[in-house]
């Protein structure tokens, strides 16, 4: 994750006031610079599914101004949200019947917990509509 963000101590003006910078905030913090800010998100998105960091830290990308936010303080409203590759949802109805009978949450890499000041596409919710819990 290091070789896709820059040190804000290390960056000269050329850098940080580049076209293609995007700052990177922690808790409105700026600690780095990235100009690759898709690989890095998803990069961290890889290392807090493997529970590298906590599942209530969320990171998002904002182009307007070309800022890469991660928020890990507490207060915020978090909700969990399904993952979905290949256009299927890693979360099954049998994770579901357990979660909801054990009042387990749901394993981090299934289902990660998204703050709700992020915009989110409104598809997303539909997806609890495929799910059976028969």
């Amino acid at each position: 994750m290091t070789s896709y963000c820059l040190d804000i101590r290390l960056a000269t003006g050329t850098e940080i006031y580049g076209p293609n910078t995007f700052v990177v905030n922690v808790n409105g913090t700026i600690i780095g610079l990235t100009r690759h800010p898709t690989r890095f998100v998803a990069q961290f998105r890889k290392l807090r599914r493997s529970n590298k960091f906590s599942e209530f830290v969320s990171i998002y990308v904002n182009h307007h101004h070309r800022a890469v936010h991660i928020a890990s303080d507490g207060g915020r409203i978090c909700r969990p949200m399904i993952i979905v590759e290949n256009a299927l949802p890693k979360v099954t109805s049998e994770h579901m019947k357990v979660s909801l009978l054990s009042f387990k949450p749901l394993h981090s890499g299934w289902a990660p917990f998204k703050n709700l000041n992020k915009r989110i596409p409104w598809t997303c919710f539909r997806l609890f509509s495929f799910l059976e819990f028969s």
